[in-house]
C-alpha cells in the first residue's frame, strides 16, 4: 500500500511539475538575469538606458519569484497530498509514508526511472512538438 501511496505522490508531482511549466518559468528568471547582465556591461548604452533596464529587470524578477514560488508550492502540496490522504483515511500513518519515501534506495530508484522517462520523452522519435 505505501508503494501505490509514494507512486501516487511522484505521478501527481511528475504532472503538476509539466501542468505548471515550472522550468520554463525559472528559465524566465534566467534570461531575464542575463539580458539585464549583459545590458548593465554594454559600453554602447549610456548610464540612465543602463539604469531603466535593470529597474525593468528587477521588477520581472519579482514577479518571476512569486510565480515561481507559487508553481513550487503547488507542485509540492500535490506531490504530499496522497500521503496526507492515505494518513486522514487511516490507511498508512503520515510518518511511514514520508519514512518510506525519503530511503536513499527509494530514492534512488525514482531519480533513475524519471530521469530516463524525462530522456526517452524527450529523444523518442514521433511526431509530437
Amino acid at each position: 500500500m505505501i508503494v501505490g501511496i509514494y507512486v501516487a505522490g511522484v505521478a501527481l508531482f511528475t504532472v503538476t511539475f509539466a501542468l505548471t511549466r515550472l522550468p520554463e518559468s525559472v528559465r524566465d528568471v534566467t534570461n531575464t538575469a542575463r539580458n539585464a547582465l549583459q545590458s548593465v556591461t554594454d559600453r554602447d548604452l549610456d548610464e540612465h538606458e543602463k539604469e531603466s533596464i535593470a529597474q525593468q529587470a528587477g521588477l520581472k524578477l519579482l514577479k518571476y519569484f512569486g510565480v515561481v514560488t507559487v508553481k513550487g508550492v503547488v507542485t509540492v502540496v500535490a506531490a504530499v497530498f496522497p500521503f496526507w490522504l492515505a494518513d486522514v483515511l487511516a490507511i498508512v500513518p503520515w510518518s511511514a509514508s514520508v519514512a518510506f519515501a525519503v530511503r536513499l534506495d527509494v530514492l534512488g530508484i525514482t531519480t533513475l526511472v524519471l530521469v530516463a522517462a524525462a530522456f526517452f520523452w524527450r529523444h523518442w522519435p514521433t511526431s509530437r512538438t
